[in-house]
């Protein structure tokens, strides 16, 4: 069954004019497949609109009554088993001074509040999908941003929901193993996340603590996650550069 999808599927790809990909692992992918240039159409921040917020996101903390001194640590998302957003609940137990906050819906998002209740865990919270006009002011509250998965699901794509992360300049823990697209962000003098193995609870609570404490870390993420977006994300870069292929 699985080589005849395989066939099936190279097969459709010689019948299109151009076969694109989000990512550059997807990319190499598409080569072994038999695709001859294909072309890299990553998904994109419109950096115009999704920006720092400082009001807006004193705002939204004081709505949820956390203190401007307080930690808050945000996963906005896909609530679902392939995040395995189940470490979030055990290294909010052991940072009970830090706030957690669980924005967005999905399958096991039911499950996860009832675990949380029966942990009796007061430092994390749960929040609808939010409207789009206030994702820049939720994005600005954070201190730190969670963009968690399990081993072996970072391999090939960067999560759509970090682009806005990046264009605020948002300081993201990764879990993801190093050698994947995700991981290489953590990589050299200059990274643009912090990195953790997946589903390691010891190396997810060094890594809030080791984000907590050190300010020049923080701001040298920031700064470089600015850049990034800028760079290789912005939507109006990406799209001229889409069209420039069509027109090829």
């Amino acid at each position: 069954m699985k080589s005849t999808v395989l066939l099936v599927e190279r097969w459709l790809m010689k019948h299109f004019d151009v076969v694109s990909s989000i990512s550059q692992s997807m990319m190499k992918k598409l080569g072994d497949k038999g695709v001859q240039a294909p072309v890299f159409f990553p998904n994109w921040a419109n950096l115009s609109s999704m920006k720092y917020d400082e009001v807006g996101g004193s705002e939204f903390r004081y709505g949820l009554g956390i203190a401007e001194e307080q930690t808050l640590c945000l996963y906005s998302g896909n609530i679902a088993v392939k995040q395995g957003l189940n470490i979030l609940l055990a290294v909010a137990a052991e940072l009970s001074e830090v706030q957690f906050v669980i924005c967005g819906q999905g399958a096991n998002k039911a499950e996860l509040e009832t675990q949380a209740k029966a942990q009796g865990l007061q430092n994390i919270c749960f929040l609808p999908l939010q409207p789009l006009d206030k994702l820049p002011a939720m994005l600005s509250a954070a201190d730190i941003h969670l963009v968690i998965q399990k081993a072996g699901a970072a391999d090939l794509v960067l999560p759509s929901k970090l682009t806005n992360i990046l264009a605020v300049g948002g300081i993201a823990i990764v879990t993801a193993e190093e050698n994947t697209e995700l991981g290489q962000l953590a990589l050299g003098d200059k990274p643009c996340v912090y990195r953790c193995d997946p589903e390691n609870v010891a190396d997810f609570l060094v890594a809030v603590q080791v984000l907590q404490s050190d300010v020049e870390l923080r701001e040298s993420i920031s700064e470089c996650a600015k850049q990034y977006a800028e760079t290789y994300i912005e939507m109006h870069k990406v799209l001229k550069e889409w069209e420039k292929e069509m027109q090829a």
